[in-house]
């Protein structure tokens, strides 16, 4: 007879093992391929109230947990599989009073330095590539990583208006139709249509899934896109409306945003027309995988009928408790962008 599987963690407590792994009743890892952070929830048990009751000294906001999850005799008595889920400053703490008491800590991914989603400045950059952008505001917060797959335009000239490094970076990569990602210590900058390119990297059929919720819609996607701009004539002549449109005219996605030039309207109404489509065909789906899921990668259906394909995967929840271990995952259908 083989050994049993099992799931569990390893939690430490700013660097340190304070025996908060022993003491986890369920754990919840959300990872997201892109637009929001990472998060983590930790269930604690606290049977002898001494949390509770002030005799033990809670975790506090702002301090850091890291999450490892290991999965031991995964596949066989020799498979033994871990992943370093990374580092979350606790932003929520709940504590739960009844039959035996419970300390619930919230904690999400993000740089040390509180500045970049907090500090809003102003700034002018000129022929500048967004990656170069991203590696200085990167070095103000002492953030050493940064992971790029996508081109490296020139642009002529960017202005940050009063905004936060976090919000400035993300609309500079919406409108350039990439995809960002913060961790505590660096950035991930991509490109989904080279990600979507690749093959994938885990296979579902029936069999493998709990349970499956899949949605198709037309409302909300479009055929193509227009943005209109205005463009300054200078002294001698007057302002001029520019209209730039993208894809086919059944259904218009229709814009009205500041831009530079027509080749950022043009990036900007192809980026906005993708993002929207990406909810055609989507479907969440709860596994118990054979290996550790990550966001970002694809993943394919078979044998599930009209549901059949190559999906996108946008997060996965990664839930562990009583050595059990299954994930929820969420995902769209790979299409042809514009």
């Amino acid at each position: 007879m083989g050994l049993a599987r099992r799931a569990r963690v390893k939690i430490l407590y700013d660097g340190q093992d304070t025996g908060l792994s022993e003491k986890a009743l369920s754990v919840s890892y959300t990872d997201n391929a892109e637009g929001k952070s990472d998060d983590v929830r930790v269930t604690l048990e606290d049977r002898d109230l001494k949390w509770i009751e002030g005799k033990n000294s809670l975790p506090e906001i702002g301090h850091e947990l890291d999450l490892t999850i290991y999965l031991d005799h995964w596949n066989s008595d020799l498979d033994m599989q871990s992943y370093h889920a990374g580092k979350f400053a606790i932003d929520d703490i709940t504590l739960s009073h009844g039959a035996a008491g419970t300390v619930t800590l919230g904690a999400v991914s993000m740089p040390a330095d509180e500045g970049f989603n907090s500090v809003w400045r102003s700034e002018t950059w000129n022929k500048v590539t967004l990656k170069q952008l991203a590696q200085e505001i990167m070095a103000r917060y002492g953030m050493e990583k940064l992971f790029w797959y996508g081109e490296e335009q020139i642009l002529e000239a960017v202005e940050q208006q009063n905004e936060s490094d976090s919000a400035f970076l993300k609309n500079l990569c919406d409108k350039q139709g990439l995809c960002l990602k913060v961790y505590k210590t660096g950035l991930v900058i991509f490109d989904k249509r080279l990600y979507e390119s690749r093959g994938f990297k885990y296979l579902f059929t029936r069999y493998d899934i709990e349970s499956l919720i899949y949605n198709r819609t037309l409302f909300g996607t479009y055929t193509g896109g227009e943005v209109k701009y205005t463009k300054s004539g200078g002294k001698e002549s007057e302002a001029k409306t520019i209209d730039v449109t993208v894809g086919t005219p059944e259904r218009l996605l229709r814009l009205n945003q500041s831009v530079q030039d027509e080749e950022e309207a043009r990036k900007l109404a192809i980026a906005r027309v993708n993002e929207a489509n990406e909810k055609a065909e989507t479907v969440s789906l709860i596994v118990i995988p054979q290996t550790i899921l990550y966001a970002s990668d694809n993943f394919f259906l078979d044998r599930m009928g009209v549901v059949n394909g190559k999906y996108f995967t946008q997060s996965v929840t990664h839930n562990i408790g009583g050595g059990r271990y299954s994930c929820t995952v969420s995902g769209y259908k790979v299409f042809n962008r514009l």
